[in-house]
Order: C-alpha cells, then structure tokens, then sequence
C-alpha cells in the first residue's frame, strides 16, 4: 500500500496506486573505496567542527579554535574563507542549521538570530534577521495560525524561505489547519505564509487523548516512526513512511517531492526484520484504562491499530547532493546502515559504513567522511576521507578507516 501524496496534501489516505509497486529484487551491495585523504592537522585544522559539502564537491571545514573557516577544493586545495564562526565577537555565532543556494551556503544562527549567506570566496553577503512571527495573509488566516517560533530548512533564489513553525498561537479560528501533522511552509521574505508544501504525519510515539480540559497521553508500542527531510539545496523533501499490516513485512514508502511539493516518485520497498512480539503486545492493551468519555475498550482498537506487525528498522533518512535517497536502517551490528535509492526512485543498494566514522556528506558516486586517526582515549587526529564508488560485484570490503563499506 502506498501513501496518496498529493502535492502538499501529503499522507492523506493509505490507498494502492498501480504500478507504483515494482518487482525491487534483492539490492546489491555497493562498494566505496578512497580516493582522497585530507590530513586536517597538517591542513592547520585541528578542532575541526562539522563539514560542509557543495555541488561541486568543495569541502568546508569549521575550525573551532580559533573560529575560522577553512574551504577544501576537489583536489584538496586549502583556502581560508575571511568569515568567523565564534560565539563572542564573530560573523556568525554559531551554526544550527545550513544549506546551499546556487553556490553559496546559508547558516542558520541561533545565537545571532540570524540565517546567514556567505559567497563561494567566505564573505558574508547577507544577514536575516530571524522572524518574530510565521503569519498568513489576512485571506488565509482561517487556514493558518501565527507561529512564533520556527527552523530553517532551506533558502531560495528569489529570497523566499522553507520553515518549520512551531508554537501556532490562534488569534481566529483555523479549522483548515491540521495540527496533528508537522507542516513545511514556503514563507516570502518577511514571514509571510505563501502556501504549504508539505504535510508530514506525527513523528510522536504516543496517542494524545482530550475531555474536556483533561488530557492523556498513551504510549504506542514499537511505534513505527516516519522520518523526513529536506536536501541541502532545498530542491528536495523526502518523507520515509513505514507500513504496518501483516502484508507489509519490512515495507516502507519512500516520497520525494520537488520545492513546489509535487511529487517526483513515490516507492514501495522492503527490508528484512522481524515481527513484534504479539505477546508483549497484548500485555499493553490489556492494562488500558477508560479517560474521560473513552471507554478502554475504543482506546484498545484505536492503539490497536498504529502499532505496526512488524517491527520497523527505519532509522532517518537523507538526501544525497545529487538528490540520490538514503534511508538509515535499524542495524544489529554496530555499523551505519543504508538502503539507498536512486534520484528517480529506483534501488541502488544497500551499504554500511563503520560506527566511528561521521558521515557528512552522499552521493551514488562518492560520500565525504571525517574520520579520527589511530585508536586509544587521547587526542586523536581527524582526516577528511571521500569515497569513490567502485564498479564491482565483489564480497563485502574490510570494515577499517582504509577500505570502503558495505552492506549488513
């Protein structure tokens, strides 16, 4: 069964869709070996913070102490970019968020209330001052609340932005607005509401129960959560919805939808796991209790229904920079693992990566990963190592920061 996704009116109903489902067939591992190594001490970082990668496969590093900024070309060329990253006295405070738009990056800056553009050279070319408040257009203040608080997720060309609001305040009645779901909004450059692009189920484990001015919240469990999340670049918003009926062993949809929220592919694909256990369940229902004007019979039937069959081993999911899908899996080794898909929907294969290294950036042909140098509790190193993806059906490649990864 595969999500009805239409446009922003995302998740609305579980129906079959022909020839959405196609025969997946088991994926293929796939094989990533280095093909570059940055030795960030020698390079002069030696606090290195989050890495940041571009279209072009240019890589920006933070150095911590003393705050600088430091830009890796493809070929490991090292330019340090006049910005600062400090919290007393610097460009920006600190970084809570970024992205790209064209070839500059943005930085969401909490510290300065501030979303941040900087210029392929390192300059600071603007600075947005953080809304006050998420408002509609007096025409639509029947389909939206105000919000007074919000999270960046992406920057446009045409300065329009992509939000995620939260604390709705009601100054009208806003029958129209779902507040059971977590809504994506396309704001201009003042804040103002210009449509919804997307509408994402409850992330929440739990069932909330009101009466009157009573509330209750019960706890769902093996609560299947979907995840999502937006590209770098804002071009794309992934949803991962895991499905829950004894026909949808290890099922989940996976939907990209474009920066208008109209859908680019909507998937069904499997995994392997293992079913809930039925007996753990029951011991659950069994134990709910009447609220209010629920009996404990309708709360059972209700929760009954949301907890999935089997278990769901999706994790999180991301978007690679050439729009490529990975979807992080539940693993019972200690590895990162990944189902990945393809930037028109189709599977290209599982892969895993070791637990210490720090994934900051994918794509089908090469992945960006900080990795710590040597073994033991002192100070250790840290290399940039890019990984190019290897053309070969070969077994699975040694798990050590000098060899690739894959599959579990």
């Amino acid at each position: 069964m595969i999500p009805d996704w239409k446009g922003a009116l995302v998740l609305t109903a579980l129906v079959v869709t022909s020839g959405a489902i196609g025969a997946q067939g088991s994926p293929s591992e796939l094989r990533y070996a280095p093909d570059l190594t940055i030795d960030l001490a020698k390079a002069g970082v030696k606090s290195p913070g989050p890495l940041f990668v571009n279209r072009r496969g240019h890589m920006i590093v933070v150095n911590q102490f003393p705050g600088e900024v430091v830009r890796f070309d493809s070929l490991a060329g090292k330019r340090v970019w006049p910005i600062s990253v400090h919290r007393r006295g610097g460009d920006v405070g600190q970084i809570s968020g970024s992205g790209w738009v064209g070839d500059s990056m943005w930085v969401a800056d909490d510290v300065i209330d501030q979303l941040a553009v900087i210029d392929s050279t390192g300059t600071l070319v603007e600075s947005i001052e953080r809304f006050n408040w998420i408002r509609p257009a007096w025409g639509d203040r029947r389909k939206y609340p105000l919000f007074a608080a919000m999270e960046w997720l992406a920057l446009y060309p045409d300065g329009s932005q992509l939000v995620r609001p939260s604390k709705p305040r009601a100054l009208f009645d806003s029958p129209q607005y779902d507040r059971s779901r977590l809504h994506l909004l396309r704001v201009d450059h003042e804040g103002r509401i210009l449509r919804t692009v997307a509408k994402i189920p409850s992330t929440e484990p739990r069932m909330l129960l009101r009466d009157a001015m009573e509330r209750e919240v019960v706890p769902i469990p093996f609560f299947a959560k979907p995840a999502w999340t937006v590209s770098a670049d804002g071009q794309r918003i992934v949803v991962v919805q895991p499905l829950l009926t004894a026909s949808d062993s290890g099922a989940f949809v996976v939907t990209s939808l474009n920066a208008a929220g109209d859908t680019v592919f909507s998937r069904r694909f499997t995994v392997t796991t293992t079913r809930v256990p039925a007996d753990e369940v029951e011991k659950v229902l069994v134990g709910l209790k009447s609220f209010g004007r629920y009996s404990a019979g309708w709360i059972r039937d209700t929760l009954r229904k949301q907890i999935p069959v089997f278990r769901s081993r999706i994790s999180n999911v991301t978007v690679g920079i050439d729009h490529s899908v990975w979807v992080h899996l539940h693993s019972d080794v200690p590895e990162h693992s990944y189902f990945v898909i393809d930037p028109h929907g189709n599977a290209a294969g599982t892969v895993g990566f070791p637990s210490p290294w720090r994934v900051a950036a994918l794509s089908l042909d090469r992945i960006w990963t900080l990795q710590r140098v040597g073994t033991g509790r002192t100070f250790r190193p840290v290399n940039i190592v890019r990984l190019k993806r290897e053309e070969t059906t070969a077994a699975r490649l040694a798990r050590s920061a000098s060899a690739g990864a894959s599959r579990r």
